[in-house]
């Protein structure tokens, strides 16, 4: 009875383990490898140095860290500078070149990197005896270039009466499969005609910004500039199955938008004919975005005679 009972139990583990392997992120491998999708987030600038006060004279040492949760690999510049006046510090900018792989998915994990830099400043002076203390700002930019995709798939129908596929429905969330970045995809609106031959089909693509940040014309490093009120260059191109399509929408122009400081979300409506001849056809997406991006974080620091 024993003998039996112990079999019975190696056969039990033996089946656990065989269908283990077939379960996502287990010997098989994971259907979920690949760059990290989601809502727009781009590069995280942290202050590791944790000094406030300053004596006059002294130099700081300022380490910062970057987290990249885009799915790009960004590549940029980190540049340090202060509200000091000339005289007090040196107040041209400090820069350090960096190239961050973009985050992704590897076995069902999120694989994110956080590169640290550091840089040390010329001393901080105060040279009126009747001053005991000032206060600056001491600034860390990061300026860098990210292109990603978006990957959604919908069907098209040859008929308006077709139950099993909509001439028109909305993709969000993860069917969109758009990659993570400051800018990204947020939704796509289909809207499909039938025709003769296949159909006419309309997207209505919204792209959305993340709350830090702004887009800016390129990596320069010499400004902390707040973005531009007449708009800076977003490369958009779209195509689906490989066929480009015809894109227009406000402030959009030669496949750029002219993204503007205060512009949240911007929609673009594209449209192309597919011909076909089923009664229809699983159409797939391709929504190609890239642009600079700047970011800039803060701290005080006290300068004591």
């Amino acid at each position: 009875m024993k003998k039996y009972f112990f079999f019975l139990i190696l056969i039990i583990l033996i089946l656990i383990s065989g269908c283990a392997t077939l379960l996502p992120g287990g010997n098989g491998g994971s259907s979920n490898e690949g760059p990290l999708t989601g809502s727009p987030n781009g590069i995280q600038v942290i202050f590791l140095t944790q000094t406030s006060e300053i004596l006059s004279g002294n130099p700081i040492q300022v380490a910062i860290k970057l987290r990249n949760n885009a799915a790009c690999a960004a590549v940029g510049k980190l540049c340090i500078s202060d509200s000091a006046p000339d005289g007090i510090s040196g107040s041209s900018p400090l820069c350090q070149d960096f190239e961050i792989p973009g985050a992704a998915i590897e076995g069902n994990k999120q694989r994110i990197l956080e590169p640290s830099f550091n840089f040390q400043t010329p001393s901080y002076n105060i040279q009126d005896p009747k001053i005991k203390n000032r206060e600056y700002t001491l600034f860390a930019t990061a300026t860098y270039k990210c292109a990603i995709t978006a990957e959604p798939e919908f069907c098209v129908p040859r008929t308006s009466d077709n139950a099993q596929c909509k001439t028109s429905e909305t993709v969000s969330g993860n069917n969109l499969k758009a990659s993570a970045a400051p800018i990204t995809v947020t939704q796509v609106e289909k809207i499909t005609t039938p025709t003769s031959f296949g159909a006419d089909v309309l997207t209505k693509i919204t792209l959305s910004k993340m709350s830090k940040g702004y887009v800016v014309n390129k990596i320069d490093s010499s400004e902390i500039q707040q973005g531009s009120s007449q708009g800076e260059p977003v490369s958009l191109y779209v195509d689906i199955d490989g066929n480009q399509m015809d894109c227009s929408g406000t402030d959009f122009k030669d496949n750029f938008i002219d993204w503007k400081t205060n512009d949240d979300k911007r929609t673009i409506n594209c449209r192309t004919s597919l011909n076909f001849p089923d009664n229809r056809i699983d159409a797939h997406l391709n929504v190609n975005i890239d642009f600079v991006y700047k970011t800039t974080e803060s701290k005080k620091i006290n300068i004591i005679r």
